[in-house]
């Protein structure tokens, strides 16, 4: 997005990215345990929202949604999901945000 409306900062944004990946790579602890991942095929469909809250569960997913995007099929899936949950997938985001931006800020989470 910043691209789109400053695109010297997001050069400069990506300039120190790249000089900074190797070194800041290494303060990316991995804590996940696999095994206390439920398996999919195990939860019931009111179940699955619950999966992100579950900290070995959500360090999953993310240190692998470069692979899920990779698959064009879920890809596709996906962009078309965030489509037509515009709204939903923005007050998502939103929360999302919010929850891990208010310690920062000291308001707590």
């Amino acid at each position: 997005m910043v691209a789109s409306f400053d695109p010297t900062l997001f050069r400069e944004i990506l300039a120190l990215a790249i000089d900074r990946f190797e070194t800041d790579k290494v303060s990316y602890l991995v804590s996940a345990a696999l095994a206390q991942v439920p398996r999919p095929e195990t939860l019931s469909d009111e179940q699955l929202p619950g999966v992100l809250e579950q900290p070995d569960a959500r360090q999953v997913l993310h240190m692998t949604f470069g692979s899920a995007l990779s698959d064009q099929g879920i890809k596709a899936r996906l962009l078309a999901g965030l489509t037509s949950y515009e709204e939903t997938y923005y007050a998502a985001l939103e929360r999302h945000f919010i929850r891990h931006l208010a310690p920062i800020a000291g308001r707590g989470a």
